[in-house]
């Protein structure tokens, strides 16, 4: 655990000594990379790294979503990647400002799929999240569990739907070992 530690450590004050890019050499970056150089690509990588970092230390709600920091940084940096790739510049837009929405949606997708047993679509995720969020604050300004009707009302759906979704929160996974398969004929259907 030490040495993980001393690794992140290490990474993110190696981090640190790599300038940020002005917003003329993003876009001439942007046109190497467009031309095909893999050095320009590497570059335009390389002095955004610790924007990553950055990004993923000032949002909280990963920091307890029992995902490591540094597969919470690997997912940011794929993202990057991925981000440097689609870039277009644009007229007054940063290259980090396109990239922080890439990072948040990529980061956000990755936590989803870690952390839960069974992997939910991103959009029910979303909503789940929402839902809780929404759930906590009612709870505040209430000072009590808002019902159901309450926070439909709340998250403009229906009462149904956030069943649904606490249904999907209150689901326990079952374990095939304990399925029984006495009442099952041959062909593995009901008898």
């Amino acid at each position: 655990m030490k040495n993980r530690k001393n690794s992140l450590s290490d990474y993110m004050k190696s981090l640190y000594g790599i300038p940020t890019l002005t917003k003329d050499e993003e876009r001439e970056l942007a046109k190497k990379i467009a031309e095909g150089d893999p050095h320009a690509f590497d570059k335009m990588v390389k002095h955004n790294l610790r924007f990553v970092v950055t990004t993923i230390k000032n949002t909280p709600a990963w920091h307890h979503s029992g995902v490591s920091m540094e597969d919470l940084i690997g997912a940011g940096n794929e993202a990057l990647l991925l981000a440097v790739q689609k870039w277009k510049p644009m007229d007054n837009i940063r290259f980090i400002s396109y990239a922080r929405q890439v990072i948040l949606t990529e980061v956000n997708r990755a936590v989803a799929n870690t952390k839960n047993l069974i992997r939910l679509p991103v959009n029910i995720t979303e909503e789940i999240r929402r839902m809780r969020y929404t759930e906590r604050i009612l709870t505040q300004e209430l000072g009590r569990e808002p019902s159901v009707v309450e926070l439909a009302n709340k998250l403009n759906t229906t009462p149904l739907r956030v069943a649904e979704l606490s249904g999907i929160l209150n689901r326990e996974p079952i374990s095939l070992e304990h399925f029984n398969t006495e009442h099952l004929g041959d062909d593995g259907y009901d008898a």
